[in-house]
């Protein structure tokens, strides 16, 4: 059913329908506790609108719920941001059109476990036992972006609403105040994670992370809130004789530096980075905050090394950084994926860098036959092991991927890291170092799954393990344990 405006959905209405609410905070850190105490903040923080203001049109309503039900109908799971590109291709609507339909396909994402949650709340358990990808081709799409657009207008995220109709609208608009209310007095931990665009059941991993990380509640807060928004870009420079031209592009291409660290800048700003001229020389590389923090493990460590292996490399963001970083050292890489293999080259030879960049063939069980310099020397000075993972680290930046990982699948995903793990150690020369990192906060794949090898691996010692990027950076978020040999 293709959604519909009603006459008296008018702009009047704005405030009635979509309350604003405060959310209450103390400062022990849980997911409970964020949202009990005294200290009041806005429970969505105004931004500049997510939504182009344009006026809206009936067909532009229509295109959206066909384009959702498409994607929700793949058999088989498709990057979003790619899938939508192609989709858009060739569109009749205006380029504000087709951003305010792209924007509000992305919001279905972002938001889509508040819809799910809601309508959830609203059937009354009659929805309970359905997957997420059931729920979502199980709800009218005309309901499900009622939800997003109240969610949206709740922190002003949209200024032009389309007012989706509900099938049960005055239960609906009922039912909006009653969640609202739940996490304005925190009755309802799940309604506060929900509105986040997180999944409920994620809040027992939430406060793990808080324990472990020793996060005070705004640290928490900050966390869960970041998820409901868009991050800046981050780039990384190539080497440091480059830096006056970059920022000079920069600022000529109106981008703003939001935030400047030593190698990297995070960014804002409407072009396309890629299609800069010092993208395509190679004097910088897009690379989020948080993956350099894994790279930067390496480089530290690599006074003298000379042999290096990436053995999950994946698209070879790290695998550049450290190439460039460390002068007369051979990184070797490896990927079950061998179109990742393919990225990798294409960002060395980019980036002039294919002299120091050997490709291994690997497929995680057991170890390749590696040069004879590297078995002369009792294998690699450093070996990063950056595992396959849940991803939640980059579920901003990829809201598809939260919304359709499902919890049942991390112990698969652990047990795979322990064994990568576990065999790509043996490559390790006696003094060398292994590096474990992950694009995940969950304690399960991190603390846990180092303090298991270090129990079983009485060889190694620990140097160094830390959490990267948000809360502390505006960022993704990553982990690394740097592990020393000793024997």
């Amino acid at each position: 059913m293709a959604p519909s405006r009603s006459k008296n959905d008018s702009k009047a209405n704005t405030k009635k329908n979509s309350p604003k609410i405060t959310r209450k905070t103390t400062s022990k850190g849980t997911v409970k506790d964020r949202v009990k105490g005294n200290d009041k903040r806005s429970v969505g923080a105004v931004r500049p609108s997510i939504l182009p203001a344009v006026k809206i049109k009936p067909a532009m309503g229509k295109e959206l719920v066909t384009i959702w039900q498409e994607y929700i109908s793949l058999t088989d799971w498709t990057p979003a941001d790619r899938w939508l590109s192609n989709r858009m291709g060739g569109s009749v609507f205006s380029r504000l059109e087709r951003l305010w339909i792209s924007g509000m396909f992305l919001a279905g994402l972002r938001f889509g476990f508040f819809a799910l949650f809601a309508e959830q709340k609203l059937a009354e358990g009659k929805l309970e036992g359905k997957s997420t990808k059931e729920l979502l081709r199980t709800i009218p799409a005309d309901n499900f972006f009622f939800w997003i657009e109240q969610r949206l207008l709740s922190d002003k995220q949209t200024t032009t609403p389309y007012r989706f109709k509900h099938t049960n609208h005055s239960e609906a608009h009922a039912m909006v105040k009653i969640i609202f209310e739940s996490i304005q007095k925190g009755t309802d931990t799940r309604a506060v994670t929900a509105f986040d665009g997180l999944p409920t059941w994620v809040t027992s991993y939430i406060e793990r992370r808080a324990g472990k990380s020793n996060w005070i509640d705004t640290d928490t807060h900050r966390f869960c809130r970041r998820h409901s928004s868009t991050q800046p870009l981050w780039i990384r420079l190539s080497k440091e004789k480059f830096r006056a031209d970059v920022e000079k592009e920069l600022k000529d291409s109106g981008f703003t530096v939001v935030k400047k660290e030593k190698t990297g800048y995070a960014l804002r700003g409407d072009k396309n980075i890629v299609t800069l001229p010092i993208f395509k020389k190679g004097s910088i590389d897009v690379q989020d905050y948080a993956s350099q923090q894994i790279g930067n493990a390496v480089i530290s460590r690599a006074a003298d090394a000379s042999h290096i292996w990436d053995c999950c490399a994946g698209n070879g963001g790290k695998t550049v950084q450290i190439a460039s970083a460390i002068e007369g050292a051979i990184v070797r890489v490896s990927d079950i994926n061998d179109r990742k293999l393919v990225r990798i080259h294409e960002r060395a030879t980019q980036q002039n860098l294919t002299k120091s960049i050997a490709y291994v063939p690997w497929d995680g069980t057991v170890l390749p036959k590696f040069h004879e310099s590297i078995t002369k020397q009792g294998g690699f000075d450093i070996v990063l092991v950056d595992a396959p993972c849940s991803g939640s680290g980059t579920w901003r930046k990829n809201p598809d991927g939260r919304l359709f990982f499902e919890e049942k699948r991390l112990s698969d995903i652990v047990a795979t890291q322990r064994k990568i793990l576990k065999i790509a150690s043996a490559a390790v020369k006696p003094g060398g170092w292994l590096i474990y990192g992950t694009c995940s906060f969950f304690v399960e794949e991190n603390e846990s799954q180092v303090e298991r090898f270090l129990g079983d691996a009485r060889n190694f010692v620990l140097d160094e393990m830390k959490l990267c990027g948000n809360p502390v950076v505006d960022s993704d978020t990553t982990f690394f344990a740097a592990m020393k040999r000793m024997r």
